[in-house]
Formats: C-alpha cells, structure tokens, sequence
C-alpha cells in the first residue's frame, strides 16, 4: 500500500509517489531479484526491489513528459516500458539509466504491453486516439496498427491472446499468432465504465480462456471466451473497507 491508514499491517512502499498510482508491474521471472516498478501522475515511474522479507528499497526513478499510465516490463528485465499522457511510450534501459521513445500516438497512451511469442516480439500500445499499435522497438514506425471504435480504457495481454477495453464499453479480442486480428467483439456486461483487465488462463491447458473485467463502481465480470456454460460468466461486486 502506498501511505493512508494501515489497519491490516501490510508492508507499506518506501517513498512512494506523490501523485496518484496509475500502473504498478512486477518484474519477470527471469531475473532471480523481485523488483516492483509504478507509474503515477506525478510523471514519474519509481522501482523498488522487494526483500523476501517484504521490505522495499528505492532503486532509481524516471521523470517523464507527463503523467504515466503504465509501464511494462521486458521479458528479460532489463527495461521498463513506459506509456504518458504526452502522447509517446519510452523505454528506459536500466542498466545504462536512459530512456528513448519507442512509440507515438496522436493522443495519451493508455496503454503498454511486451508480446513475446514464438517467432516475434513486438510492443502493443493503445492510446485514447483510437488506435492499436505493434511496434519494432528499433524503427519508429510501428509494424501495423488497427483503428478503435472508441478510446482504449484498458488492455491485457497473455499470449497469444489480447483483450481491449473500449470507452463505448466494447470488448475486442485480438488473436496475436502470426499478424494479429479482432477474433471476437463483445458488449461489457457491467453497466459503468471499465478501468482494468486481466487475460486468464485454463488450469489444465495453460491456455487463455477468458478475462476479468473490473469497473469504476468496484463491479466485477468473469468472462470466457468460449463458455462450455452461459453461466461459466458471472459478475460480482466487490467490497472496500
């Protein structure tokens, strides 16, 4: 948690933001430390490296154009993506403590995610411009880009799956094997506006089978994307103390 009231004991975050958090991301297994990265509104994207005893160290920090929305991290770790209200996402290379853009849109950038498959890795970002990106981290041009019906709200991605939360409440989900493509458009069942989403995999096959829909009234959709039942969908609100 990030300063307040701490009735529950939790581990509080050593300097945090002084703005409002907009997008916390842990790193990746791939390295053998666990490091906790966020992005706030105050323009700044922080890390901390967690202790197995919980306790959290200020490791370096990164001022941007403007607020973040969100950040994500390379699959091996080693640099952090970071999407801003100034219309760009940079990467930030950790080791050499430098930031160069990486992608643009006509708008903020929502958001950010690494897509690494089999045979390609690329960057997908969406923006409040109506567009869905993939990028080449190296050109600045990105590979493709798909028009939006509205604004982006929220994305995830587990590959080779990628869900996108519209501002008209629209669910598109994009297939991402080989060139990606819209798969299937849903309406959100939850009747406010969204502001996250998770992909979730199947216990057995270890297959994107659905995501979790949160909205701004703390309402909350599980979705399949193939149910084997109607009622394998459901909602639930959830509630805050």
């Amino acid at each position: 948690m990030f300063g307040g009231s701490n009735p529950n004991k939790d581990l509080e975050v050593v300097s945090p933001p002084e703005d409002t958090v907009s997008a916390l991301k842990f790193s990746p297994p791939a390295i053998p430390q666990t490091f906790l990265a966020a992005g706030s509104w105050d323009s700044q994207v922080r890390i901390w490296e967690v202790e197995q005893s919980g306790k959290t160290v200020p490791k370096a920090a990164q001022t941007l154009g403007g607020p973040v929305l969100d950040v994500a991290w390379l699959d091996d770790g080693s640099k952090i993506f970071m999407a801003s209200t100034d219309k760009s996402v940079k990467c930030w290379d950790l080791a050499a403590n430098t930031a160069v853009q990486v992608a643009a849109h006509d708008a903020p950038v929502k958001t950010c995610h690494w897509v690494k498959a089999p045979n390609y890795t690329c960057l997908m970002t969406a923006s409040w411009d109506k567009t869905l990106k993939f990028w080449d981290s190296r050109t600045s041009v990105p590979i493709m880009a798909i028009n939006l019906t509205e604004r982006c709200y929220c994305a995830d991605v587990e590959y080779p799956l990628a869900v996108v939360g519209l501002a008209d409440r629209a669910i598109c989900l994009y297939s991402l094997e080989g060139k990606p493509s819209e798969v299937k458009r849903v309406d959100s069942p939850l009747k406010y506006q969204h502001r996250c989403v998770a992909v979730f995999r199947d216990k057995k096959t270890k297959q994107p089978a659905g995501f979790a829909l949160g909205s701004v009234e703390g309402r909350v959709a599980i979705q399949y994307v193939n149910p084997a039942n109607p009622k394998d969908n459901f909602t639930f609100k959830t509630s805050m103390q």
